[in-house]
C-alpha cells in the first residue's frame, strides 16, 4: 500500500509504524500506547520477559519530518 507520508496526522503514523514493528518482528504482539503521556513510547511488545518498543515521529511542517526508532529492549 502506497502511503502520502505528508498527509498522515502523527496519530496515523504512530499506527503505521507499529504496524511496520509487527510485520518485521511478528513474534511479538505489538499494540499502540495511549496517544499521550506515553513517556516516549508509541507502540511496545513483550515476549517472554523481553520488553521492545518504539517511538514515531512524524510533523506537517515543511519540510516534513518523519522517523521512528528502533526496538528498545
Amino acid at each position: 500500500m502506497y502511503y502520502q507520508l505528508e498527509k498522515l496526522n502523527p496519530r496515523q503514523f504512530e499506527i503505521l509504524a507499529a504496524n511496520y514493528a509487527q510485520n518485521v518482528a511478528p513474534e511479538y504482539k505489538w499494540s499502540l500506547t495511549k496517544s499521550t503521556i506515553d513517556f516516549n513510547r508509541d507502540f511496545e511488545a513483550t515476549f517472554d520477559d523481553n520488553n521492545k518498543w518504539g517511538e514515531a515521529k512524524h510533523t506537517q511542517k515543511s519540510p516534513p519530518v518523519t522517523r521512528w526508532g528502533p526496538f528498545f529492549a
